[in-house]
């Protein structure tokens, strides 16, 4: 077997990405009230982590950092 030619790269992750994948997650419920997170890599997006982490903050979500890595509320 040969291998198949490098992948390209996709690119980066948009707003709207963001958008959708929060709409989706933190509209479930859960049975202890506590609802629902969601965990993004800011390097698998276009914005930069400052920024995600402010454009979050004042759209009313709550944001855990660990370098990279938001846990959104």
């Amino acid at each position: 077997m040969k291998l198949q030619p490098r992948p390209n790269k996709k690119p980066l992750k948009t707003w709207q990405d963001l958008n959708g994948l929060l709409q989706a997650t933190l509209t479930e419920s859960t049975k202890d009230g506590k609802g629902p997170s969601a965990v993004i890599d800011t390097n698998y997006y276009e914005m930069s982590n400052e920024e995600a982490i402010q454009s979050l903050r004042e759209a009313g979500y709550s944001v855990k950092v660990n370098g990279t890595f938001l846990t959104i509320k």
